[in-house]
């Protein structure tokens, strides 16, 4: 049984809601936000945990290290929800094999899928082919490790930071495995920011004829950036489901900025941005204000949180419905015509092979 199966797609637009079998008594349908352990709103358990290289290597040699941190990742982990646990390699240096078995057995272990590790780092100091090859070597024998302790279902992670002409390669090799379903790492940046990228992933996807059994799981994808004076911005990260991501997860990147961009904000007034679903913006207020009415940013990003995932179920009740989603994303101010054509425009992509989808064929 395939790990994912398309049950609904808006008639216009990449909105698209989708069945994924973890087990068969777990499954879950999209489009969905995933939460974090100590925000439990969603049936999917995003855990995010960084090794660097010391990390690695003392778990290896320590084994009151190593316990320690199955500890804390186990504490993260929420039995009666769908765990998602990534692993991030912050190293430079190119994984020995005892690391990276390391790395995959803790992944497994507290993971109800096998998700490869992110590596977009290590491949950053690469440039070309090297930098292909380097992350198709890892990954693969991540995936041969983890194939040696059960049949869990593997997701793959592809960063978005590798170039475009890389891509099919990357899917051949997924696809050549059984791997259909992808976790996309977009290492900070939006999914509109590179748009001919997103588009060539949905048309090899729509190649290898996988649409149906194919979710994306955006990963690390940014949020918003008030210019100036500017107020309200458009919610970039949530928009990203009406771009073909089906599973909106979260962002553990920090913002670039230089000394210069880190003194700016010292200088300025504290604020803190609140997801607003009417607009599909994020609106800054001062964190003053706020706190007057017992709201810290943790608990405001908490309320972010609860209301992009409501706002994800409302999605999936429309798709449901066959409530055309062209008009109701015309009433989102901060939504631009240009970006209801760039969707439309990845609908297409995802498509082209098919004049119609064979969605009654699983239900």
């Amino acid at each position: 049984m395939a790990l994912a199966n398309l049950k609904d797609m808006d008639d216009e637009l990449y909105f698209k809601s989708s069945k994924i079998s973890i087990s068969s008594s777990n499954k879950i349908t999209t489009p969905i936000k995933a939460s974090l352990p100590h925000n439990p709103i969603s049936g999917i358990n995003e855990i995010y945990k960084q090794f660097s290289d010391d990390t690695i290597n003392k778990m290896l040699s320590d084994e009151k290290f190593e316990n320690s941190k199955n500890y804390e990742i186990r504490s993260d982990r929420i039995n009666d929800k769908t765990n998602f646990f990534f692993v991030e390699y912050t190293g430079t240096s190119k994984l020995n094999d005892d690391q990276l078995e390391s790395l995959s057995d803790i992944q497994y272990a507290y993971s109800d899928v096998v998700l490869t590790p992110i590596l977009s780092k290590l491949i950053r100091e690469k440039t070309g082919e090297a930098q292909r090859d380097l992350f198709l070597d890892l990954t693969n024998k991540s995936i041969e490790i983890s194939k040696t302790l059960n049949n869990k279902p593997v997701v793959g992670i592809i960063p978005a930071i590798m170039p475009r002409q890389y891509l099919k390669k990357i899917i051949n090799n997924y696809y050549n495995k059984g791997i259909t379903c992808f976790a996309i790492d977009y290492c900070g940046k939006s999914v509109d920011s590179n748009l001919s990228w997103g588009t060539m992933l949905t048309r090899l996807i729509a190649d290898y004829d996988i649409v149906e059994e194919s979710f994306i799981y955006g990963l690390n994808v940014y949020e918003a950036h008030f210019r100036k004076k500017e107020n309200e911005v458009l919610a970039k990260d949530f928009i990203s489901l009406g771009c073909g991501v089906d599973v909106l997860g979260l962002n553990h990147m920090p913002p670039r900025l230089g000394p210069k961009g880190w003194n700016e904000i010292k200088n300025k007034e504290k604020t803190i941005r609140i997801f607003d679903p009417e607009n599909y913006a994020y609106v800054r207020v001062k964190e003053a204000d706020v706190i007057k009415r017992g709201i810290t940013r943790d608990i405001a990003k908490k309320c972010n949180n609860k209301a992009q995932f409501i706002e994800s179920q409302n999605l999936r009740k429309k798709l449901n419905e066959k409530d055309p989603l062209k008009p109701y994303m015309e009433t989102k101010n901060k939504v631009s015509d240009k970006l209801v054509m760039d969707m439309k425009s990845l609908r297409n992509e995802a498509l082209k092979n098919q004049n119609t989808l064979r969605l009654d064929h699983y239900f």
